[in-house]
């Protein structure tokens, strides 16, 4: 098993946990290594988008999924979109839908991409759910969510070290049970 000699991962994992120093890392505890065994698994396929030169994932919850005790913060970018430049794999942009995730309402369902009509100016779309049925739409080439999202406060367990706020799309029906 090869490693990288900067982060001692191993070289043919794909991470979208950051590790120490990298942006996002503020989001994960510094005082261990659950960042390293942190999820941010992709569950689908990628979505390309040729004409923005973007390539789309979603990522699954963090882990241990229902030990949230062990990795206090939001936990970049587990439970996020990520659009990544087709060419170089760099991200462009990104937008976490749940943070630290103990409830496995991850982003698992496949991300779809199609244009409509906005307020009569035509606009690229990205819908993306999490699996406890709530429905986010962005701007494919900025992230920019097209419905107002906002932060709400939500019950809190300190032992699990639950996040104060979850996103929401305002107005919006849960789809999911």
């Amino acid at each position: 098993m090869a490693l990288d000699a900067k982060t001692g991962r191993e070289l043919w994992s794909f991470y979208t946990v950051p590790a120490p120093g990298e942006p996002g890392s503020e989001t994960w505890p510094p005082n261990n290594d659950v960042w390293k065994y942190g999820g941010g698994a992709v569950w689908t396929f990628p979505v390309v988008d040729r004409d923005l030169g973007l390539v789309y994932v979603q990522t699954g919850n963090a882990v241990p999924p229902w030990g949230g005790e062990l990795r206090a913060g939001d936990n970049l970018y587990t439970c996020s979109v990520l659009a990544l430049d087709l060419k170089t794999g760099k991200l462009r942009w990104y937008k976490q839908l749940l943070h630290h995730d103990i409830w496995e309402a991850d982003v698992s369902t496949p991300l779809v991409l199609y244009d409509t009509s906005i307020g009569g100016r035509t606009r690229m779309v990205l819908a993306a759910m999490r699996t406890d049925g709530f429905l986010f739409l962005m701007d494919r080439a900025t992230g920019e969510f097209l419905q107002r999202v906002e932060e709400r406060a939500v019950k809190q367990d300190a032992q699990l070290k639950t996040s104060r706020t979850q996103p929401f799309p305002v107005g919006a029906d849960r789809v999911g049970p």
